[in-house]
């Protein structure tokens, strides 16, 4: 039974370093919960903590206060990392070998040397457009690399991946792919913590994501707030006599005696309620598009919490 249902928890972590005669806090009292199967994006800029936390999840360093667990483990038990899958922002790989000999390599390395393994490495290579490439890895270019990276996280065939800027600088079809990989390994019931800053990569993947800032998250959120769809219709009353308040209350409408705004989840309705005002000599004045972007909820945060 994984710690509060959920597979990954962080519970109230505190990170201070040491800079001299300096402390400086890094992280100050994060929480936060996965789900089993879900793909949980943490955002935010550069310097407001995401890679302390990273190196907290995989016990490169420790906290100040708090716990993790991953799978009911404490970070501090090797197990903890046992299913965990890891593709850093940036890797070195010094090997002079292509990429089939060194994933078998890794895969005797790790006890996983058998006919199937193969098979799982060669398909992945393919799915990677790697399979080709008989290169050495220490010349691969940066894009190369990261989908290296991919593939040699996949190798345990984990249960959750835990991915920093996994799309950073790589050319549109690179990236196609990777997202691919991505989406597939969800549908797997797979587990993902998403670090990246790329926002409308996000949006195509993640379930729920949470901003944070200066160290502390400042907004937790779910995917159906972007992807609100619908339409907001303002209208003009030149007719005193027409009682906007007979209005289905469905259409949310705000109205100061004049103009008004009304809300419709889809075209259909937004046909009804076209025809509805016209019936009524209320004048459409503007239709827009109600979808929100995840860039626009996460400069709206940021602003608020400077």
């Amino acid at each position: 039974m994984v710690k509060n249902n959920f597979i990954v928890s962080v519970e109230s972590v505190k990170k201070v370093y040491k800079n001299n005669n300096n402390l400086i806090t890094a992280l100050d009292d994060i929480n936060l919960r996965i789900k089993k199967g879900e793909v949980f994006a943490l955002i935010g800029p550069n310097g407001s903590g995401k890679t302390s936390l990273i190196k907290l999840l995989l016990n490169f360093i420790y906290p100040t206060r708090g716990t993790i667990f991953i799978e009911n483990n404490s970070v501090y038990n090797r197990v903890s990392r046992k299913n965990l899958g890891y593709v850093p922002e940036e890797t070195k790989y010094p090997f002079n070998t292509n990429v089939i000999s060194f994933l078998k390599r890794m895969s005797k390395i790790n006890g996983l040397e058998s006919i199937s393994q193969n098979k799982y490495i060669l398909d992945l290579l393919k799915k990677l457009n790697l399979y080709e490439n008989q290169n050495s890895i220490c010349n691969f270019s940066k894009g190369m690399k990261k989908r290296l990276s991919i593939a040699y996280s996949l190798l345990i065939n984990p249960k959750i991946l835990l991915l920093d800027e996994p799309t950073d600088g790589l050319d549109p079809v690179e990236r196609k792919a990777i997202i691919s990989i991505i989406k597939e390994f969800k549908e797997n019931n797979g587990t993902v913590f998403l670090c990246s800053h790329i926002l409308t990569e996000v949006e195509q993947l993640c379930d729920r994501f949470a901003i944070i800032q200066k160290g502390r998250i400042i907004y937790e959120g779910r995917k159906e707030e972007f992807n609100t769809k619908g339409f907001i219709v303002t209208f003009i009353n030149y007719n005193s006599e027409t009682l906007i308040n007979n209005f289905d209350p469905k259409y949310q409408i705000q109205y100061d005696g004049i103009e008004g705004k009304a809300e419709v989840t889809d075209e259909n309705e937004l046909s009804t309620l076209i025809a509805l005002l016209s019936h009524y000599k209320l004048v459409v004045k503007e239709i827009k598009s109600n979808n929100v972007s995840l860039e626009s909820i996460y400069v709206k945060y940021l602003k608020e919490n400077k």
